[in-house]
């Protein structure tokens, strides 16, 4: 059998990458493709008594509609692209308010050390938790981060698409 050089540098090509995943896959299993782990979470402060229904995507995913509480949170977790073009957005509807933000943009966000974007939804809208000192607020109105979303029926089943019904664990 006669191997020639594409076909032995494929080999080992191959080869390489099979044994660098296995390497990532060992040491952290929140690692795709050396991207870490993001963590979006949703907290509603809109006041007592009135739920938020927040309804989440990005272009290649449906988080669907959920129904969240006052004081409660909703979170989902992925992993960016390797292109460096992650958007989530997400519809907010209340009472008589329908809003859209982006939640995570991947050019823009900087989340904290752990790569948990913690967002409180107010009337007056987002605020990005920067650290425990400092938020970065947003108001509905402004253009820039807004994206438009269709408003879809809430499932009153709290943390669909979650992992858990759990908080996820900050420590980790």
């Amino acid at each position: 059998m006669i191997l020639t050089y594409k076909t032995v540098s494929l080999f080992v090509l191959l080869t390489i990458m099979a044994t660098a995943s296995e390497v990532l896959a060992t040491h952290d299993h929140n690692i795709k493709f050396g991207l870490s782990k993001v963590t979006v979470e949703l907290v509603n402060q809109l006041g007592p008594n009135i739920d938020l229904n927040i309804h989440c995507k990005s272009k290649d995913d449906d988080l669907h509609a959920q129904k969240v509480p006052y004081q409660q949170m909703y979170w989902f977790s992925f992993h960016p692209n390797i292109l460096g073009t992650t958007l989530f957005f997400c519809g907010f509807q209340w009472q008589n308010q329908a809003h859209s933000f982006d939640v995570y943009v991947e050019a823009e966000d900087n989340c904290n050390e752990k790569n948990i974007c913690l967002w409180y939804v107010r009337p007056t809208g987002p605020c990005l938790v920067v650290d425990s000192d400092h938020l970065r607020c947003f108001d509905w109105k402004k253009e820039s981060r807004q994206h438009n979303i269709e408003a879809a029926p809430v499932d009153d089943a709290r943390n669909r698409g979650n992992d858990s019904n759990e908080r996820p664990d900050r420590n980790k």
